[in-house]
């Protein structure tokens, strides 16, 4: 999800003669659980730092 990302949607949009506004946002929905996976980690910091100490 990071800028490699962005250059290879501009790369299959070319090849697939796809506009790059229509594969830009039939990738949203893919884009939703990691934004939402994020949100919940900083507004619950113990989701990433509690459950590492569990696994002791």
């Amino acid at each position: 999800m990071t800028p490699p990302m962005g250059m290879a949607l501009f790369v299959v949009s070319q090849v697939g003669n796809i506009p790059f506004q229509k594969l830009a946002k039939a990738i949203l929905p893919w884009l939703l659980p990691p934004i939402v996976v994020l949100i919940l980690v900083n507004a619950f910091p113990i989701l990433s730092t509690g459950l590492p100490s569990l696994m002791r």
